[in-house]
């Protein structure tokens, strides 16, 4: 599955969509998981290259498929969601990955911020600097060198920062909301 190079693709991806697990930085400094959040990107993306190192890009794949099922579950507002969020990806993943940078930019994102708002107003002035310098710095390069996207070792990294991403929202952001 290779990235579309769409021009209106490419701008959701470098700046909207990869720049919101930036998030996951405010609500380490919030919340003193600074380590944390050092620690789980630190594993999960050292994982995800030692599987690639060792050629196991299925099972890769497997993980990034089911983190994203649990994950995008918290934007589905039905009974099972997991059964609707499988047969969503699959549709994404083999019929059209388009759709997939849609509900990204349309649902997934949105939704996010508007989960994570509760954190990021606390320190407005951080927030918003550290996403917009995201913004912009994903903006710049992404779109500089979009092309390397494509490169396994480049693509499988950014598996790698998703799972990070999700690992460090269902671990500390979203745990710590479900006990209050």
């Amino acid at each position: 599955m290779l990235i579309p190079i769409a021009p209106l693709t490419k701008y959701l991806t470098t700046t909207l969509i990869a720049p919101h697990g930036i998030t996951d930085l405010v609500h380490a400094k919030e919340t003193n998981h600074t380590m944390d959040l050092l620690a789980t990107y630190s594993l999960a993306n050292g994982g995800v290259l030692g599987l690639h190192s060792m050629h196991y890009e299925n099972t890769i794949n497997i993980i990034l498929f089911m983190a994203s099922v649990m994950h995008f579950q918290r934007d589905i507002p039905l009974r099972n969601k997991t059964l609707f969020t499988s047969m969503m990806l699959l549709y994404f993943i083999f019929l059209d990955n388009n759709s997939l940078f849609l509900y990204l930019s349309a649902i997934h994102v949105p939704h996010h911020y508007k989960l994570c708002w509760p954190f990021l107003k606390k320190n407005k002035p951080f927030s918003f600097f550290i996403i917009g310098a995201t913004t912009a710095l994903s903006m710049y390069f992404g779109n500089m060198y979009y092309e390397y996207y494509k490169d396994p070792l480049v693509f499988t990294i950014l598996k790698g920062i998703i799972c990070s991403h999700i690992c460090y929202e269902e671990m500390y952001i979203y745990s710590e909301k479900e006990k209050m």
